[in-house]
C-alpha cells in the first residue's frame, strides 16, 4: 500500500517514530544506569554484611530503597514495550534495536547478579541469627541454674565459724 494511503492510525508526524525511538532509549538507558547503580550498591551491601556495621548498612539499605522506588516507576513505564517488544521493534532502526536489546539483556543480566549478592547476605544475615539465638538460648539456661541454686544457701550451722581454725 502506498504511504499516502495508510489508515490515520498508522499515520504518524514526521519524525514522531525518532522521539519514540529516543524516548524508548533514553529510559532504557537510565534504567539500564539505574541497575547498575543497584549492583553497585549491592556490593558495598556485602561488604557492611561481612564487616557487621549496621549503621552504614541502613543507610544504604534507604538509599538503595530509593532507587528501587525510582526503578519501580521507569519499569512500569518500559513493561507496554516490552510486552508488545514482537511488535515494536521491526519499526526500529537496525541500531536502534541492537542497542535496545542490549540494554534489556544488560539489566537482565544485572539483576540476576544483584539477586544473587542479595541471597548470599541474606544467608550470611540468616547463619547469624541463628548463632545470636543459640546463644541466647545458652545464656538462659545458664540464668536458670544460676536461678536453681543460687536460691538455695548453702546449710550450715549459724555457730560456724570460718576464721575458727582450732576446731
Amino acid at each position: 500500500m502506498p504511504p499516502n494511503q495508510r489508515t490515520p492510525a498508522r499515520q504518524a508526524p514526521p519524525g514522531s517514530r525518532r522521539v519514540a525511538t529516543d524516548e524508548l532509549l533514553a529510559l532504557l538507558d537510565k534504567q539500564l544506569n539505574l541497575y547498575q547503580k543497584l549492583n553497585a550498591m549491592a556490593v558495598q551491601q556485602h561488604a557492611l554484611v561481612s564487616e557487621e556495621d549496621p549503621a552504614a548498612l541502613l543507610v544504604l539499605l534507604a538509599e538503595r530503597q530509593r532507587l528501587l522506588d525510582e526503578l519501580a516507576e521507569l519499569d512500569a513505564k518500559i513493561a507496554p514495550v516490552r510486552r508488545e517488544w514482537d511488535r515494536i521493534s521491526p519499526t526500529l532502526s537496525v541500531s536502534a534495536r541492537r542497542r535496545a536489546k542490549a540494554a534489556f539483556q544488560e539489566s537482565r543480566q544485572l539483576l540476576e547478579e544483584i539477586i544473587a549478592s542479595d541471597q548470599k547476605d541474606t544467608e550470611l544475615l540468616e547463619g547469624r541469627k541463628i548463632n545470636v539465638q543459640a546463644a541466647l538460648q545458652t545464656i538462659g539456661a545458664a540464668q536458670q541454674a544460676h536461678a536453681a541454686y543460687g536460691a538455695q544457701a548453702p546449710n550450715l550451722s549459724r555457730y560456724f565459724d570460718c576464721t575458727d581454725q582450732n576446731s
